[in-house]
C-alpha cells in the first residue's frame, strides 16, 4: 500500500512540474476559417461551396482557437497542433511563428492584437483569421 502510495505521489509531482513548467505566450480566438483545396474550390465547415468568408460558431471558435506555450528551455511549441515545434522571426510589425516541420505558421499583430493561423493538409490549406486573448 505504502508503495503504490508513494508511486502515486511520483506520477503527480512529475505531472503537476510539466504542467506548469511551460509558460504561455498567445492565445488565439478564430472568427472565420478559410479552407482551399487542389481544385480551388474555397469550402465551409460543413464542405459546401462558399464564395465570403464564413463565420465560425461559438463552439467552433473554442475547438480551433490557437495556443502557442514555451518550456522551461525556451522552446516554442503550437500546443493546440500535437506541440508542433516552431521557430519565431519578426517581419514589420509582425511576429511570425512557423512550423518547423512545415506544417503551417501563425502570423500575429500584437499591436492590434489580431492573427492568422494557416495551416496545410496535403495540398490544401485550413487559414483562420481571429483576435488574440484569453478565453
Amino acid at each position: 500500500m505504502r508503495k503504490t502510495l508513494f508511486v502515486l505521489w511520483v506520477i503527480t509531482a512529475f505531472l503537476f512540474s510539466f504542467v506548469f513548467s511551460e509558460s504561455l505566450l498567445h492565445i488565439g480566438i478564430p472568427s472565420l476559417r478559410v479552407v482551399t483545396t487542389l481544385d480551388g474550390i474555397i469550402t465551409s465547415l460543413d464542405g459546401t461551396v462558399i464564395v465570403e468568408k464564413q463565420e465560425l460558431q461559438p463552439e467552433e471558435k473554442r475547438e480551433y482557437r490557437v495556443v502557442i506555450t514555451t518550456d522551461e528551455n525556451n522552446n516554442i511549441f503550437w500546443k493546440s497542433r500535437k506541440n508542433k515545434l516552431l521557430t519565431v522571426s519578426k517581419s514589420g510589425i509582425y511576429t511570425i511563428f512557423t512550423a518547423l516541420s512545415g506544417a503551417g505558421y501563425i502570423k500575429i499583430d500584437l499591436g492590434n492584437k489580431l492573427y492568422i493561423e494557416h495551416l496545410h493538409f496535403g495540398l490544401g490549406t485550413f487559414t483562420y483569421y481571429g483576435t488574440l486573448g484569453v478565453q
